[in-house]
């Protein structure tokens, strides 16, 4: 496993601990608990979440990190909100005890269901793009990504996303990774090949795996995809009736994956080229090929702030477009969520793409 990983499971453990710190202190303020109860109180807390740690780790029972990620985020929202109120006190004054507390419990609660409208309503977004070659005629590309299937996100999500791409009129239609949540049970269970099937578009529906794809099950994921009407390119390019390429590229974690040089070879570059890929990465070096529209997800803009401040660090383009080189770069937010039906700093969208040539 990289480095990067370890060091961010060090962070995310540290983080936690500070985070149940601030909500021991908070406790104690709502409940006005007096010193004895204060040491049971944090013995308890942090022995409960370090517990929840190791059974994390262990994967025992039932206890996983999307439950830890559950929990970090329920106790960072009880941190914003103690936050506000604790600069209330200092802008406005102390007042009255019991203000403080209602104030405290009103944002908590008004930054769950914030939370909630931004992971379970969908934004359309909308881009112009014009492509230096020729076209034979504009078209309307349905773009998400990341809508992680499963138990969290079901038949009535993916039965909007058909409605939206039915009003939008795309010609076609591309995901961008991370289509299934690690397996197919939740998937399964609930019959979403049914509502997946749904999905359709004059030019076709292709599909690039994530992470999350290949995780556990990439082989049965490809053939529930492929069952659903889904076309998988896995660093394979298709020619579409409207005069263009579009590749799909492998995910980062096919250490073996071909180079986009090596798929650019295999087609006609003087033609407009998409490329599709779950990350965004390597664009800096893309841009400098020939490739006219990139498409990619996997950054959620974060999912749940402060950590939309994080991937603008650590990722050359964390979300929107941006023309690098001759191409037009595309990163959504996706349209689902991992771990957390929440989302704050960032939304759920649907991105349509009008792209004309030159």
């Amino acid at each position: 496993m990289p480095l990067r990983y370890y060091i961010t499971f060090l962070a995310a453990i540290i983080l936690l601990q500070l985070l149940t710190y601030g909500f021991v202190k908070t406790v104690i303020w709502l409940a006005n608990l007096q010193s004895h109860g204060r040491r049971w109180l944090t013995v308890l807390a942090f022995v409960a979440i370090n517990s929840l740690i190791g059974l994390a780790f262990l994967r025992k029972f039932g206890v996983d990190f999307k439950f830890i990620a559950l929990v970090m985020t329920l106790l960072l929202f009880s941190f914003f909100a103690s936050a506000v109120v604790f600069c209330l006190q200092k802008i406005i004054g102390s007042g009255s005890n019991h203000w403080s507390k209602a104030t405290y419990l009103l944002i908590f609660a008004g930054l769950l269901g914030l939370g909630w409208y931004n992971a379970h309503t969908s934004k359309l977004v909308s881009y112009d793009v014009k492509i230096n070659k020729p076209f034979v005629r504009p078209i309307r590309v349905g773009l998400v990504s990341d809508l992680h299937l499963g138990r969290l996100v079901g038949a009535a999500a993916i039965d909007k996303l058909v409605q939206i791409f039915q009003e939008q009129q795309v010609d076609v239609i591309v995901l961008a990774g991370d289509i299934i949540d690690d397996t197919l049970e939740g998937y399964e269970s609930a019959n979403l090949q049914q509502n997946l099937r749904q999905l359709q578009a004059p030019l076709g529906v292709y599909a690039a795996l994530g992470n999350h794809d290949y995780m556990v099950e990439p082989d049965r994921i490809r053939q529930a995809l492929s069952q659903a009407g889904l076309k998988v390119l896995e660093d394979e390019s298709v020619y579409l009736d409207s005069g263009f390429y579009l590749i799909g590229r492998k995910d980062d974690v096919i250490t073996n994956r071909k180079s986009a040089e090596q798929l650019l070879q295999e087609i006609d570059s003087s033609k407009p080229v998409f490329m599709l890929q779950h990350r965004p990465s390597e664009f800096e070096h893309q841009g400098q090929l020939p490739i006219d529209l990139q498409l990619a997800g996997h950054t959620h803009k974060g999912q749940i702030f402060p950590a939309n401040l994080i991937t603008k660090i650590v990722h050359f383009m964390d979300y929107g477009i941006q023309k690098i080189g001759q191409g037009n770069y595309i990163v959504t937010s996706g349209f689902g969520f991992w771990a957390v039906p929440f989302r704050l700093g960032s939304q759920s969208e649907v991105v349509i793409i009008n792209v004309q040539g030159g």
